[in-house]
């Protein structure tokens, strides 16, 4: 039986959580965090399942397209992961920004989960 390298693994992972950022964002706090997970959305910290799905319930877009451009993966002492991803995304009929990640994925036996996020948007001045 051949073994799925981490690597894609963790692609794989990363392909389902903006999938579901864009089609489904109120199953992501459940399904992609850790209990005490911690999100940083533009310099804004929530922690917790319930915090996190309240912050993704207030963003104001309906439709949303995330092009990830760049994804990085290191895996860390403790066998966690960290991911950097660097993209494109556009809510509604808004302009596309340009967006970082970086996310502390942890294995739990539910599977992969998010146990740290930043995320910024890169607005630059005109």
């Amino acid at each position: 039986m051949n073994q799925v390298p981490v690597e894609q693994t963790i692609r794989d992972f990363m392909v389902l959580y903006y999938g579901t950022l864009t089609n489904n964002r109120s199953a992501l706090a459940e399904s992609f965090y850790i209990d005490q997970a911690i999100l940083t959305y533009q310099s804004d910290s929530f922690q917790g399942i319930p915090k996190i799905k309240e912050k993704y319930g207030s963003l104001g877009f309906q439709k949303l397209q995330v092009i990830p451009s760049i994804l990085e993966i290191q895996q860390t002492p403790g066998n966690m992961f960290l991911v950097y991803v660097y993209g494109r995304l556009q809510g509604d009929n808004d302009r596309p920004l340009m967006f970082s990640d970086v996310l502390i994925l942890v294995s739990t036996p539910q599977g992969i989960r998010i146990s740290n996020h930043v995320f910024s948007l890169i607005i630059a001045d005109p």
